[in-house]
């Protein structure tokens, strides 16, 4: 169980860095001595090993920009607008790099978090539906034990604490979600799996919606120089 652990962890953990880390450290390079607009973004930046595809970057971005100048809630499935069989969804990242740019330069306080927060969730929903849900799936690896079975024993244990608060899968659950089975005695997160993504995903997006809310409950806010070119 431990060498499961270890190496699934470690799976999942360099599945997001050898895409989304190494994306994300190249646009720091991008912009470096910039600060480039949203369209300049969409047009000239790429994930590395992948064709620049503008088009798709700006079809993420103008549903985003919809959205977050909207009234209703941001958005948080993207499956069914861009299939993966049909679109290439590291665009998902090129658009959200554009978005950041966009919160940059929004003066309205509430439209500058909201473009932060769709960013923040559509590049999540890369990293969970894309890239880390392999790490959960497949044949039993030799030495180790079935990694969806192991999720399953320590769904009811997932915590995450900040400063001011630990959210507990638990209590979301509790909650949040239906029964899954029909036994009343089985205690409401013990019925789910953290290895599904729908479960993932929607204990994911509470936990967002509450730091959200609040950054200061996860670090100190920042007090950026404005001489940074950064």
């Amino acid at each position: 169980m431990a060498r499961t652990t270890r190496n699934m962890l470690e799976d999942g953990n360099r599945r997001i860095v050898s895409e989304i880390g190494v994306a994300g450290q190249d646009y720091l390079t991008f912009r470096q001595g910039r600060q480039p607009s949203p369209q300049e973004v969409l047009e000239q930046f790429t994930v590395a090993s992948t064709e620049k595809n503008p088009e798709q970057a700006r079809r993420v971005y103008d549903m985003m920009e919809t959205v977050v100048k909207g009234d209703g809630p941001l958005k948080t499935d993207w499956d069914k607008e861009f299939p993966a069989d049909s679109f290439d969804r590291t665009n998902f990242l090129v658009a959200g790099f554009a978005a950041y740019e966009a919160a940059r330069l929004e003066t309205d306080p509430r439209l500058k978090s909201r473009w932060i927060d769709q960013a923040g969730a559509l590049i999540a929903f890369r990293e969970q539906f894309d890239i880390v849900q392999g790490a959960f799936q497949g044949d039993v690896r030799e030495g180790e034990v079935d990694r969806k079975e192991l999720m399953q024993m320590v769904t009811p244990w997932v915590d995450v604490p900040t400063n001011r608060f630990k959210w507990t899968f638990r209590k979301y659950a509790a909650d949040n979600l239906p029964p899954a089975d029909d036994n009343k005695w089985t205690p409401r997160a013990a019925e789910y799996n953290w290895s599904d993504f729908e479960t993932r995903w929607g204990a994911i997006l509470n936990f967002f919606d509450r730091v959200n809310a609040d950054p200061t409950t996860l670090w100190p806010m920042p007090s950026p120089d404005p001489d940074d070119p950064l």
